[in-house]
């Protein structure tokens, strides 16, 4: 609702995943310290189990001129990616 008053929206998708894939995937998150360019060295690979679908997301790997500049973000730490979950659930 609230993005309808900045711009038009055709169509809105929600995905779910595991709490434990977002925590994950929240702290592979790494920054080029030169050229700002994003990344996710997680690799997430769980099989399936009783009828439901495993989930396999491979790692977003920097280009080798990248790899030695990565940081991560100070605030990607597990509490606080928690304390975001915590309060997107919540709304």
């Amino acid at each position: 609702e609230i993005l309808e008053g900045v711009t038009e929206i055709d169509l809105v998708i929600n995905l779910k995943l595991r709490e434990d894939v977002l925590i994950a995937k929240c702290l592979g998150r790494r920054i080029c310290g030169q050229c700002g360019g994003n990344f996710n060295v997680a690799s997430i690979n769980i099989e399936g189990e009783n009828g439901t679908p495993g989930i396999y997301m491979a790692p977003l790997l920097p280009p080798p001129h990248c790899a030695s500049k990565l940081i991560t973000r100070a605030d990607d730490t597990e509490e606080v990616v928690k304390e975001r979950l915590r309060i997107y659930n919540y709304m």
